[in-house]
Order: C-alpha cells, then structure tokens, then sequence
C-alpha cells in the first residue's frame, strides 16, 4: 500500500472513529438529561437545573439560605466581607478519578450553584472523556469571573485546590485567584462537633437540615464508575453520580 492510500485509509478512520463518538455522545446526553456545550476549546455535557427560593431541602427552603445575615457568617467564618451578597458566591462541589488529590487526578464532574433573582442555578459540568477537560474548565472559569467568592464544604483541604492543579495544568489562570473562599466544614466543626458523632455533611444534612439521603452513592465508588463510564458507556451509575453531586 502506497503512502497515498494509507493516509486517505487513515483519513476514513478518523471520520468514522468521529461519527462513532458523536453517536455516543449523543446518547449519553440523552440518558443524563444534558446537552453539549460548545466553545472554542472543545465540547462537554451540560445538565442544569433551576430550583425556586420556594424549594425545599429537608426542613428548610433555599430563600432562607439566600436571606443569610452576612454579617452573622462573616463572624463565624472570619475572612468574609460583610458587604458582599450570597449572589456574589459561587457554591462549588467536585466529583473526581481519585480522593487523595494530585497532579493525575481529574474532576470529571463540577457542580456549580449560584443565585440569581428569585432563584437557585446548577450547572453540572460533566466531561464525557478526558479530552474535554479544557472546554469544561474555560466555562467554568467564565462563570467564576462574574463572582466573588466560593462557597464549599472541604473545599479548602481539596476542591478548590484540585481546580486551581488543573487550571494550572492546562495553562488557564483562574478568574478567582485569591477568591473570598467560605469553607463550611470548619465552622460546621465549631458548632456541632460536641452535639454530632460526626460533621460530615450527610450527617449534617440528616441531623440539622432534617434531609436523610435515600439510594446515595458511597463517595469512595464514584472512581471506579467513571472509570467504567469510559470503558462501556453505561450511564446507569453515573446519573447516581450526578444526583449526589446535586445533593
């Protein structure tokens, strides 16, 4: 076979390898309930959410959290400007291919909820294979850009400092460098640790919220199902992914 021939087979490889994935892909977004998003970096999953300030979560509805004192927070959480708004917070959550950190691991799926008006936005940013992390973290970073600050729970020991590893890896610099960063667990810790067994935030939920988490995924498989994700494309676990990561 001459050199030719070769790169028109090569050719019709790749178109074919193409269509095959966006048969794929189109499929995936259908199960999870999501759309692609495009930009100049590439494409990536989508699935957003919008829930009124009347929704409720346990006992308590998200207007409640909207009408936060911001002075009472910024006495319990200390970094805090007074004069911010809960709508210059972003609230940010990762789901990721390993839980100790490090450069090889990635967040493969991002939540990120904020207020806007009279309502609460989720944007789950979900990457369908790894090439589509630097499409995901670009959104992500736009939308970062039009906030202030981070609301998590942990993020400060691994959230935000995997996001800031892969913002650093693929050459983006992050539109919060030195954010206002809330980090709920340690105040979480202060107030409850004498009256809970445990301060993690299902317990949290259950005890304080009054919300007990039905069917959740043990946080320690969620690797493994992305890594089964890639291999066969069964979507069945990863909705459970993508509820937890809502919750």
């Amino acid at each position: 076979m001459d050199l030719k021939s070769k790169l028109q087979l090569y050719k019709t490889n790749q178109t074919v390898k193409t269509e095959r994935a966006k048969e794929s892909y189109e499929a995936v977004n259908e199960a999870l309930q999501g759309v692609s998003r495009c930009n100049g970096y590439g494409s990536y999953l989508l699935v957003e959410n919008i829930y009124p300030d009347s929704y409720l979560h346990g006992g308590y509805s998200l207007g409640e959290a909207a009408s936060v004192n911001m002075k009472c927070l910024k006495r319990i959480c200390g970094e805090l400007d007074e004069h911010m708004q809960i709508s210059d917070f972003v609230f940010i959550d990762t789901e990721t291919t390993g839980l100790s950190g490090g450069v090889g691991t990635v967040a493969f799926l991002i939540g990120a909820g904020f207020f806007d008006k009279d309502t609460f936005i989720l944007r789950q940013y979900f990457m369908r294979d790894y090439d589509e992390e630097l499409a995901v973290l670009n959104d992500l970073n736009s939308l970062l850009a039009a906030k202030k600050g981070l609301i998590t729970f942990n993020g400060k020991g691994f959230d935000w400092n995997l996001l800031q590893t892969r913002f650093t890896f693929n050459r983006i610099r992050p539109a919060l460098a030195h954010p206002v960063h809330v980090d709920l667990l340690f105040p979480s810790r202060r107030i409850w640790k004498l009256k809970l067994e445990s301060c993690r935030l299902a317990s949290l939920e259950e005890n304080i919220l009054g919300e007990t988490r039905v069917d959740d995924i043990p946080g320690a498989q969620i690797p493994g199902i992305y890594f089964k994700f890639l291999q066969d494309r069964d979507t069945s676990e990863v909705k459970r992914v993508i509820k937890h990561n809502e919750l």
